[in-house]
């Protein structure tokens, strides 16, 4: 499949990248920006012109995608500290782009959105068919957005699908801020050795690379039951509490200032047509613990709760080589208070190389027990440089107690 993704460099569209490589598409990228300044995961071909350039037309004529998607709300092509000047040039340019697309292709056109077009406080979960009510420039371009897509969807016979994220987090590019609450307490705690927050203003996050992950499976649906989707955790969080895990992971020494006070402020996202439609559950484990990188992905899989092959990328102790291993398991011994066995390395490529064995264990767990990941890495090695058909033997040897 033939993907235009439209938008300036940023994590979101980094991950887009990662997950469209993954499913074997070819991905062609319109930046919005002339000049070249910004580095993007690779893409097979590359154009740096404004949206408002004649040039987009010829782009479309010789992709011709089967789906663009439009990072819109994540788009950092659109200063917002200017507000009132960029939100007409984001609807000048969603419209330049979508005109042009729906007279020179066929497939889906995707609007990435957000929380953001929700401007008050909710008693329940948002659905979508809430009627938006979004505060401030950048939120109204937003939401205009939406109605733009949905109007060519109605008018035109164009396949739009907006996805709206809930309260996303990650960590940004150098250089380029973010306004999720995550990000702001981090800034406020380096600047000023203090976290303001209050047990009444309530949200849910959701990990920028899950969001993604969750939104392909959308993306690809040939006949989705709905045009708008809410992806969401669900999961309740309070800013003390988030404030709570911010000083905890920044090692002490940050003052929380606690302002609860005034009127309740509550905004989460009903996913629940997404979850029910995409038999998606969500996997969310705010406070860092035992579920970090590879130990999450493992435990979630075994779960049911995702797709290994589809969800990881870059598997922990992932490299590229110019060369292959195999690797033979020998002489396992139970030794009562240890086992011990060797693995022997063989290099059966072209080219001397160096390998790393990593020795993984699935701890004992039962229901109700302490919180195991269902794997963890115990021990490794590396060998030295071996040639091309040259094998070398490492030994290992691990204590039962540090299985336990």
């Amino acid at each position: 499949m033939n993907v235009l993704l439209i938008g300036g460099s940023s994590r979101m569209i980094d991950a887009v990248i990662d997950k469209l490589n993954k499913g074997k598409h070819r991905i062609f990228l319109l930046t919005g920006r002339r000049d070249r300044q910004f580095s993007y995961k690779h893409v097979f071909e590359r154009y740096d012109y404004p949206y408002e350039d004649e040039s987009v037309k010829d782009i479309f004529e010789s992709v011709k995608p089967d789906m663009v998607v439009f990072m819109g709300a994540y788009d950092t092509n659109f200063d917002w500290h200017r507000e009132r000047q960029e939100s007409v040039r984001y609807t000048a340019s969603l419209m330049n782009i979508l005109s042009t697309y729906s007279m020179a292709c066929k497939g889906r056109f995707v609007y990435l959105s957000s929380h953001e077009v929700f401007g008050g406080s909710y008693h329940n979960d948002i659905t979508e068919s809430e009627t938006t009510t979004p505060r401030g420039f950048k939120a109204l371009a937003i939401s205009q957005g939406e109605e733009i897509c949905e109007n060519y969807r109605k008018t035109q016979g164009v396949d739009t699908m907006i996805l709206r994220f809930d309260h996303l987090y990650g960590v940004p590019r150098r250089g380029q801020e973010d306004s999720n609450p995550c990000f702001q307490m981090c800034l406020e705690a380096l600047k000023t050795g203090k976290v303001s927050a209050s047990d009444r203003r309530s949200f849910s996050m959701l990990y920028l690379n899950d969001a993604v992950e969750l939104a392909y499976k959308a993306m690809m649906e040939e006949q989705p039951a709905l045009s708008c989707y809410h992806i969401t955790s669900g999961e309740e969080l309070d800013e003390v509490k988030l404030a709570g895990m911010v000083i905890k992971a920044m090692g002490g020494g940050i003052r929380l200032v606690n302002n609860s006070v005034g009127d309740k402020y509550r905004l989460l996202l009903d996913g629940r047509s997404f979850q029910e439609e995409y038999d998606q559950k969500i996997f969310v484990q705010y406070e860092e613990g035992i579920y970090i990188g590879y130990r999450y992905y493992e435990t979630a899989a075994a779960e049911g709760f995702i797709n290994y092959d589809e969800a990881v990328v870059y598997p922990f102790g992932y490299g590229l080589s110019y060369t292959t291993f195999d690797k033979k398991l020998e002489n396992f011994k139970d030794n009562d208070t240890s086992v011990s066995f060797d693995v022997t390395v063989t290099n059966t490529g072209d080219t001397a190389g160096k390998e790393v064995v990593e020795i993984y264990f699935t701890p004992p767990y039962y229901n109700g027990g302490i919180e195991k990941s269902s794997v963890s890495l115990i021990d490794f090695g590396k060998t030295q440089t071996l040639e091309p058909g040259a094998s070398e033997t490492i030994s290992f040897e691990i204590a039962k107690e540090d299985m336990a």
